[in-house]
């Protein structure tokens, strides 16, 4: 399993299932699943997670339609996992912009960045 210095060591570029199956490899854990009428890319734990990978967060601006849905989804995914004893988390092998940061800290998710 010759990785060619990418892999398990770094989730740097990966996108979409493949960054989520990095997590599960790397973490462990369980995969997609859902609760709430939500899905939820995995669970470690108590801990639920979003991952996020490619240019999603960098898409967004303070203003994008993209960042009001985000905080919607993130905030419905929030409430499900509290009611469920869960803490909830990001992950993301891209940059979060500062002020996704600013928001994620306020209303208490984890912030895990992998880059």
């Amino acid at each position: 399993n010759d990785h060619s210095g990418e892999g398990k060591d770094s989730p740097r570029g990966l996108v979409g299932h493949d960054f989520e199956k990095w997590i599960r490899d790397t973490w462990g854990g369980d995969g997609p699943f859902k609760a709430g009428g939500r899905e939820f890319d995995g669970k470690i734990g108590d801990m639920w997670y979003e991952a996020k990978s490619g240019g999603f967060l960098d898409r967004m601006s303070p203003n994008s339609k993209e960042w009001q849905a985000f905080r919607s989804d993130m905030g419905q995914r929030l409430k499900i996992a509290k009611e469920n004893n869960a803490v909830f988390a990001l992950i993301s092998n891209v940059p979060i912009p500062e002020f996704v940061k600013e928001w994620l800290v306020e209303h208490e998710i984890l912030i895990f960045e992998m880059n």
